[in-house]
C-alpha cells in the first residue's frame, strides 16, 4: 500500500498527526507492507488546491483515511485498519 501524508511547514495539526502515525507507519514499512511519502502542498498547485483546507491529510492508495484534526480514536482505528 502507498501511504501519502500531505502537509505544510509550521502546521501544528500536521506535526501532531505525523508524530502520532510515525511508529505504526514505520512498522508497516519495516514489514514490507507499505511505502510512505510526505508531500508539502506548497510544492504542487494541484495538492494545494485539493488539500489546503483539509491538511493534514493521510491517504492510502490515494484515498483519504485521516484529515484535519482527527481524534486519538480515529487515528488508532485508521492505523489498525491498515494492517
Amino acid at each position: 500500500m502507498q501511504l501519502t501524508f500531505y502537509t505544510k511547514p509550521l502546521c501544528p495539526l500536521c506535526e501532531r498527526l505525523e508524530d502520532t502515525i510515525e511508529e505504526p507507519i514505520d512498522q508497516l514499512i519495516a514489514a514490507g507492507e507499505a511505502t510512505y511519502t510526505k508531500c508539502d502542498i506548497n510544492d504542487n498547485p494541484t495538492w494545494y488546491d485539493q488539500f489546503w483546507d483539509r491538511i493534514p491529510v493521510l491517504t492510502c492508495d490515494d484515498l483519504p483515511i485521516l484529515e484535519g484534526n482527527p481524534s486519538e480514536d480515529e487515528i488508532t482505528r485508521a492505523m489498525r485498519n491498515l494492517k
